[in-house]
């Protein structure tokens, strides 16, 4: 297997080395947040049985906006709920969309989700396929479906006055439902309470980073190795290990490297189980 990294040694001490390469890979990641099988509940305001609804129609499009969390590299977005309060006749094609901000009014369709039409009152989950958020930005949830006003048939959205639960800095537009009777080329303000969304995601972490070594003998008790970053990050800590407790760093010598600088250290061979490892922070 290629991990990119090269030693000049082939000797025991090498493939000790090598050992603690394939640690590397798989450790250089942030601790994710704790998560169910839809990843974590962000944002909640999912109202009650008592509450009222919106028409969703196709000429009758409504959104409420929201805005993710402070995670450095942003969310990957799982799934989306809403709370149906009933239906009228018989509507279909019922559509949960994710779009960007236009200033204060949904922009354009980033995703449509997967789920099925509501059948009645109740909470219905749609899927997402994965599509990252940018952290602290303004999204909008918009509704639709196939059937027109002068049908008859309509989903309702429900509306709910009460505050929302959310972490890590995300959080719920309280400003009114917003609407469309346009295909949302213009949207208007209903001046209502907010319509009911909750949203799970998951934060995504940071970028494991590659150590590219050379191993060669300075004199029979010691044993230089210089590393360099590659690519350069802006900082990170390596800590050569005498144990292989890949928790707990154990370190004979620990150094900083900026900006992608190469590192020397020189180390007593008789340490024969040496790792090498890397953390960003």
């Amino acid at each position: 297997m290629n991990l990119g990294c090269e030693t000049t040694r082939t000797d025991p001490f090498t493939k000790l080395l090598r050992y603690g390469l394939l640690t590397l890979a798989c450790i250089g990641l942030a601790a994710p947040l704790a998560a169910n099988a839809q990843g974590t509940l962000y944002l909640s305001h999912l109202g009650s049985s008592a509450d009222t609804g919106e028409y969703v129609q196709s000429d009758r499009w409504s959104a409420i906006s929201f805005e993710t969390g402070v995670a450095t590299n942003g969310y990957s977005l799982d799934s989306m709920q809403l709370r149906i309060t009933g239906i009228a006749g018989s509507p279909s094609g019922f559509e949960l969309s994710l779009y960007n901000n236009n200033g204060s009014v949904p922009g354009n369709s980033l995703e449509l989700l997967s789920g099925s039409d509501p059948t009645g009152a109740g909470i219905y989950t749609f899927t997402a396929s994965g599509i990252t958020l940018s952290p602290s930005t303004v999204y909008w949830a918009v509704t639709t479906s196939s059937d027109s006003s002068l049908s008859g048939n309509s989903f309702y959205w429900a509306l709910d006055p009460n505050s929302y639960t959310s972490s890590d800095g995300w959080s719920l537009s309280t400003t009114g439902d917003y609407g469309s009777s346009d295909h949302g080329a213009s949207w208007y303000n209903g001046g209502g309470s907010p319509f009911t969304l909750a949203v799970y995601a998951t934060a995504v972490p940071e970028p494991v980073t590659t150590v590219m070594l050379t191993v060669s003998t300075l004199a029979s008790s010691n044993v230089q190795i210089i590393s360099s970053c590659s690519p350069p990050v802006s900082q990170s800590t390596f800590v050569l290990q005498s144990t292989t407790d890949f928790v707990n760093w154990t370190g004979i010598s620990t150094n900083i490297v900026v900006g992608g600088f190469m590192v020397t250290n020189i180390i007593q061979t008789t340490n024969l189980m040496i790792f090498y490892r890397g953390k960003l922070f």
